[in-house]
């Protein structure tokens, strides 16, 4: 027998990948879960000040859950429909997810960015599939919008402003700053060679803005760094700024338009307001989208136990809740 002439090897099995959810029974494992937790309680100073002990964190590991589950549902809707191309487009989205954990550093397997890719895929074709993204803001409510707040809208002197972030940790060494620096010299370099503002934001950018083409929206002299405020605040409308750092990383930056102190007019609001009502409605629309996917789906949290306490929720289609 061929078995009894190979010699004997231990073979160590990998350890068991704990499951933090089930979503009509497809796994969702903690370390899903957790690497977003890790890269919030990094990443923002607010969540860092309230996640002062095991019971914030564990409340900010379900909200990051809950937004997993999201995300699976509407994957789960999107493989239900006919996607044309499916697997060039997931490949498109496997290159950025390499180009993306190149410059983050980020551990994600092949098999990983692959199963991110597919989801994401079919998350945007149920998007498109409900027209979530479509429709105009009326001009009624926009301008109900504008008499409503417009003394709220008065103040100091502001800019619409939209960046590249590289970040740097505050305890980066001269070769990780040297890398960030030559990254963020690249992103300016495309930028002034034409390239669109969004697609380099999107591709290079580690600011969350990234996926709302850089925009950090209207911003006042406080609302950033001294060394980034000085630039937006002094730098001519549509032009490429110089490389900027500040405590966070390092920017470049455009600005799209700035604004005098007072009351702003209603033609120069308008755009402003018409962007924040479009964003409204389209998570006012995927809101409803999400509630009615969760109100069909079997969801089951197994979130581990915090300070001697169970996480086991099971929700059925009618919506019931059992431990």
């Amino acid at each position: 027998m061929l078995g009894g002439l190979l010699p004997s090897v231990t073979i160590a099995a990998e350890p068991a990948r704990e499951v933090a959810a089930r979503v009509n029974d497809e796994p969702i494992y903690l370390d899903q879960v957790d690497p977003l937790v890790d890269r919030q309680l990094r990443g923002s100073r607010g969540v860092r000040r309230q996640a002062g002990g095991d019971e914030q964190v564990d409340h900010l590991r379900r909200r990051v859950l809950d937004q997993i589950i999201d995300v699976e549902l509407l994957a789960q809707a999107g493989r239900r429909l006919e996607v044309p191309d499916t697997e060039a487009q997931i490949e498109k989205y496997v290159v950025h997810y390499r180009q993306t954990a190149e410059r983050t550093s980020a551990n994600l397997s092949e098999e990983q960015m692959r199963a991110a890719a597919r989801r994401q895929v079919y998350v945007d074709a149920y998007y498109r599939h409900r027209k979530i993204g479509e429709g105009e803001v009326p001009e009624e409510r926009i301008r109900a919008f504008y008499e409503q707040g417009k003394h709220s809208f008065s103040g100091n002197p502001s800019a619409e402003v939209r960046h590249v972030l590289v970040e740097v940790s505050p305890d980066a060494g001269a070769e990780d700053l040297d890398r960030a620096r030559k990254r963020i010299e690249q992103a300016r370099e495309r930028l002034i060679k034409g390239e669109a503002f969004a697609a380099v934001a999107e591709e290079m950018s580690d600011c969350a803005s990234a996926a709302n083409d850089g925009e950090l929206g209207r911003i006042d002299p406080s609302y950033m760094p001294e060394a980034f405020s000085q630039v937006a605040f002094s730098l001519p409308v549509g032009e490429i700024s110089p490389v900027v750092q500040t405590p966070f990383g390092f920017h470049v930056l455009q600005v799209q338009e700035r604004h005098e102190g007072g009351v702003p007019t209603y033609e120069q609001m308008h755009d402003f307001i018409q962007r924040y009502l479009r964003k409204q409605l389209r998570d006012e629309r995927l809101a409803q989208e999400i509630a009615t996917l969760r109100r069909e789906a079997r969801i089951e949290i197994l979130l581990p136990e915090v300070q001697g306490e169970a996480r086991t929720t099971i929700l059925d289609r009618s919506g019931s809740q059992s431990k």
